[in-house]
C-alpha cells in the first residue's frame, strides 16, 4: 500500500541526510565521505522499490503524472546544477536535492482543483517558503529591537533599498561582526552595498569594521529541506508508479475530494 512507500520514504530521507544537515549546521561544510550514508540509502529504496512495483504504461493518467513527475523534476535538478556555478547556492545544496529527488517518485494529486505536482518540486517550494519566512521573521525582530542604529546606518539609501536590507539582513555592531561566525556582510558603509552573496564562493572569514554592518546569514538550507521534505510527505496521495498485482478500476464519484485522491491512489497502488 502507498503508505508503506511514504514510510520507507520518510525514514530513508531522514538517515540519508541526518549526517550532512549536522554538517551544515554546525560547519556549513559537509564532506564527500558523509554523503555515503545517501548512496546507500538511494540504492536500499530503489531495490525494494522496483521489487514492490512495476511500471505500467496502459494508462494516460499514469503517462500524465510520470510526464509531470520526469518534466518538473528534471528542471528543478538543473536549476540546482546551474546555481552553484553562479555562486549562489552551495553544492552540498543540489547534491541533497538530488537524494530527495531519487528517494521520492510520486506526484501530489489534488482533484479538487485538478492540480497535480512532482512531490520533489512540492518539496522544494515547501522548505524554500519555511527558510525565506524564518529568515524575514528573524531578521525583522532583531532589526526592530535596534531601529535607531538601522535608520541612521541606512539614511542615504532609499526606501526600497532600506527595506530590502531589513528584510533580509541584520545590523551588527562592529565586534559582533567579527564574532558571527555564519554570516555575509550586505552592507559596510564606502566598501560594501548588496543584496546577494554569491555563498559558494565566498569564505566567512571578515576583516575588522570599525562602524556597524548589515550582514546576511548563511543558512543551513539541508535543514529546511529536510523539515520541508517531511512535511510534503505526509501530504502525498499519490506514487507515479504502480503495484506489480495492480488492477485498474474505475474511480468511483464522491462530493468528497479526499476520497477522490484515495480513490486515485487506489487505482495505482492496490496490492492484492
Amino acid at each position: 500500500m502507498f503508505l508503506d512507500k511514504v514510510l520507507v520514504s520518510t525514514i530513508l530521507t531522514c538517515l540519508s541526510l541526518s549526517l550532512p544537515v549536522y554538517d551544515d549546521i554546525k560547519y556549513r561544510e559537509i564532506p564527500d565521505s558523509h554523503w555515503i550514508p545517501s548512496i546507500i540509502a538511494c540504492a536500499v529504496f530503489w531495490v525494494w522499490y522496483l521489487n514492490s512495483r512495476v511500471i505500467v504504461i496502459t494508462s494516460t493518467l499514469f503517462l500524465l503524472y510520470l510526464l509531470v513527475y520526469i518534466v518538473t523534476t528534471g528542471l528543478m535538478l538543473a536549476f540546482y546544477l546551474i546555481l552553484p556555478r553562479w555562486g549562489y547556492l552551495g553544492s552540498a545544496d543540489s547534491i541533497g536535492f538530488l537524494v530527495v529527488s531519487v528517494l521520492n517518485p510520486a506526484v501530489l494529486v489534488i482533484p479538487s482543483i485538478e492540480f497535480v505536482i512532482s512531490v520533489p518540486l512540492a518539496i522544494f517550494l515547501l522548505s524554500s517558503v519555511i527558510m525565506i519566512c524564518k529568515v524575514f521573521t528573524h531578521n525583522i525582530l532583531y532589526n526592530l529591537r535596534r531601529i535607531k542604529d538601522f535608520k541612521e546606518l541606512t539614511k542615504d539609501m532609499s526606501l526600497r533599498r532600506r527595506l530590502c536590507l531589513f528584510l533580509m539582513g541584520r545590523i551588527l555592531a562592529p565586534e559582533e561582526y567579527v564574532k558571527d561566525k555564519f554570516s555575509f556582510p550586505l552592507y559596510i558603509p564606502d566598501k560594501m552595498n548588496r543584496l546577494f552573496v554569491k555563498v559558494n564562493w565566498e569564505p566567512f572569514e571578515k576583516e575588522p569594521v570599525t562602524t556597524h554592518v548589515i550582514v546576511s546569514s548563511g543558512e543551513p538550507y539541508l535543514l529546511y529541506l529536510l523539515v520541508g521534505g517531511q512535511s510534503g510527505l505526509k501530504s502525498c496521495d499519490s506514487a507515479i508508479a504502480p503495484s506489480r498485482s495492480c488492477h485498474p478500476t474505475p474511480v468511483p464519484q464522491s462530493t468528497n475530494h479526499q476520497s477522490s485522491i484515495h480513490a486515485i491512489s487506489r487505482q495505482f497502488l492496490e496490492r492484492k
